[in-house]
């Protein structure tokens, strides 16, 4: 039989999903409540010993109150996944990483370490479920060829944002109750934050599944244009199978 010969397949690279609008101002939310993970981290090992003034507890109470935000964060981390393909990323974000800045006011206002770990555990249980919904939500926001670098300047970002901060927590030390002022201060931010991300962002996969897909969904995939029977090369064995071809003219067999 013969057999067609052409060029060098055209392969189309693996691009990924298609990025969107405005990538700028979701990258920032998405920063801003990883930034709201890693300064709560933070805040109450930089402050610890004025909590242990104000409430009289022993140094080993700061291992029970990292240990529990830890050990909280196993369990509520694949919950929050769950919850997010199960019903919204953008919903998740917004109670987890936002509104769940309430229990970080109310631990501001914690009168005896009992009431302290409790809240302070709460709180954490929220903050579980920034990374892994955020890292999903960046894969589909970048396509294949710029994920990896936008998943390094947001997390660069975050790093150089704490390294300003640590500073400014540390003048905290030197005001009276510092460390409420602290939860006060990072609760109130996560609210703030909690409510730009219901307001401004938008998830990728939300407005496929809606249909209301944005510009750069609707584009017409690129072709390319087919190329002129003239330039495919044929081999021909010049047997009788040849009459089956497609073009019997160009065939020595069959002409």
């Amino acid at each position: 039989m013969p057999e067609l010969i052409d060029g060098p397949a055209r392969t189309t690279k693996d691009i990924g999903p298609p990025g969107v609008p405005r990538r700028g101002r979701q990258l920032s939310l998405l920063g801003g409540a990883l930034l709201v993970d890693s300064t709560e981290a933070s805040l109450v090992g930089g402050l610890f010993p004025l909590i242990r003034q104000s409430l009289g507890i022993s140094l080993g109470a700061l291992g029970v109150l990292t240990a529990a935000s830890k050990i909280v964060g196993v369990f509520t981390g694949p919950f929050w996944v769950w919850a997010a393909q199960r019903w919204s990323r953008k919903g998740v974000l917004v109670l987890a990483t936002g509104l769940w800045g309430v229990w970080g006011v109310a631990a501001g206002f914690s009168q005896n370490f009992a009431q302290l770990l409790v809240l302070y555990t709460i709180l954490a249980a929220g903050y579980a479920a920034a990374h892994p919904v955020i890292t999903e939500i960046i894969g589909d926001l970048f396509d294949t060829s710029s994920r990896g670098r936008a998943v390094g300047l947001v997390y660069g970002a975050v790093a150089l944002v704490s390294a300003v901060i640590g500073p400014l927590k540390g003048q905290l030390a030197g005001v009276d109750d510092g460390w409420r002022w602290g939860l006060w201060g990072i609760g109130a931010f996560n609210i703030a934050l909690g409510c730009g991300i219901w307001l401004w962002f938008r998830d990728p996969a939300e407005a496929l599944r809606s249909g209301s897909s944005p510009t750069w969904a609707r584009r017409p995939a690129r072709r390319t244009p087919p190329r002129s029977p003239g330039r495919r090369r044929w081999r021909c064995s010049g047997s009788a199978a040849c009459s089956s071809c497609w073009c019997p003219g160009c065939c020595p067999a069959t002409s």
